[in-house]
């Protein structure tokens, strides 16, 4: 007699089956996917300007002299100076003039692609920080948005030299609804 030899693997239809669920599942996955990363450049493009406005302050009084943040956001960018009589331009091919402690310092759309700044301040579209008190002059919110509709950070500056991010709708990613 004969003995039979059990025959171990996967079935074509098993196979077929496996391959269709995992399929499925990545479907589902993927835009939630595709949204975390966005909502990380909106919560990036934040938090670098946040710095850069923090790292503004304290060189400010770290070198007894104005600082300036002049900020282009038709051209998504924004540049910092040390000199009041230099013209600090951001925007397109002709990016001049904005240097802090005699190194070129220009922050572009380049940097978080899919990310729209915009900015709301009490008047035109240059910071000044005040050496002698720490604080900034003009106040206002600055908006960083998801091309794609996602969440939407603020960065509210606020007269006393602070400045802190906000959520605009509800909290989200660990930062509190303004």
């Amino acid at each position: 007699m004969q003995k039979r030899k059990s025959q171990t693997g996967f079935t074509f239809i098993e196979l077929v089956i496996t391959v269709v669920v995992l399929l499925i599942v990545i479907a589902v996955g993927m835009p939630s996917l595709f949204q975390s990363i966005d909502n990380q450049r909106v919560s990036g493009a934040a938090q670098a300007f946040l710095s850069d406005v923090q790292y503004a302050r304290a060189e400010s009084i770290k070198q007894n002299a104005a600082v300036y943040l002049a900020m282009d956001d038709t051209e998504w960018c924004y540049g910092l100076d040390d000199t009041a009589s230099a013209a600090c331009t951001c925007g397109g091919a002709s990016a001049a003039g904005c240097t802090l402690a005699g190194v070129s310092y220009v922050v572009n759309s380049d940097r978080f692609p899919g990310i729209s700044m915009s900015a709301s301040l009490a008047t035109g579209s240059t910071i000044t920080f005040d050496p002698v008190r720490g604080t900034m002059n003009p106040i206002g919110t600055v908006y960083f948005s998801s091309d794609a509709g996602g969440m939407t950070l603020n960065v509210v500056l606020s007269r006393l030299g602070r400045a802190k991010i906000c959520a605009t709708k509800g909290s989200s990613w660990g930062y509190d609804e303004c």
